[in-house]
């Protein structure tokens, strides 16, 4: 019994969070900010095999692609968090194969790379990707965030989580507009 209260304690969180992002974001904080919030939370919701790490102590690295000056400036910010014991490593990403050091991956919208080859590399290494790319997830990316009407919502392509076998909360999956 326990177990369901926790489960059920993170989601009400989770949804309180979300309607506190949508519905004040743009009164408190950037479009950034509201847009790494979302990605904190995928995280939170998030499972990786334990072979994603060398070791317990390795940091969770949080990565950014090229692309967004914005998001750029913010990525910073995220070093404040921890996930399971570990530091959140803020990186920006230089290289294709600084890829494989991720554990999520942010592709902005305006990124200039190919995104198959980014895409298999992810899958390989076991790297959860959001992006606000339109069609992301048909692309084969695992999370896209859209902003709607002055909020965002996001739709999850869950065959891409499950071949780099990160598993998703079910709670996080009832609150995405799509699930494919």
């Amino acid at each position: 019994m326990p177990s369901f209260l926790s489960i059920r304690q993170r989601l009400v969180k989770l949804v309180r969070l979300c309607v506190l992002v949508c519905a004040v974001a743009p009164a408190w904080a950037s479009d950034a900010s509201v847009r790494w919030a979302f990605v904190l939370n995928f995280a939170r919701y998030a499972e990786w095999p334990a072979q994603k790490w060398a070791s317990p102590s390795a940091p969770f690295n949080i990565c950014l692609l090229p692309g967004d000056r914005e998001m750029t400036v913010e990525l910073s910010a995220l070093e404040k968090h921890a996930f399971a014991a570990r530091q959140v490593k803020s990186v920006l990403v230089s290289k294709l194969s600084d890829v494989e050091q991720c554990a999520v991956v942010f592709i902005p919208s305006d990124y200039k790379g190919a995104l198959k080859p980014l895409l298999e590399l992810i899958e390989r290494h076991r790297v959860l990707s959001v992006s606000d790319r339109s069609n992301f997830i048909d692309e084969g990316g695992m999370i896209e965030l859209t902003p709607n009407a002055g909020r965002y919502v996001f739709d999850v392509n869950l065959l891409a989580t499950r071949a780099a076998e990160i598993r998703l909360s079910s709670q996080m999956l009832k609150l995405a507009r799509t699930v494919k």
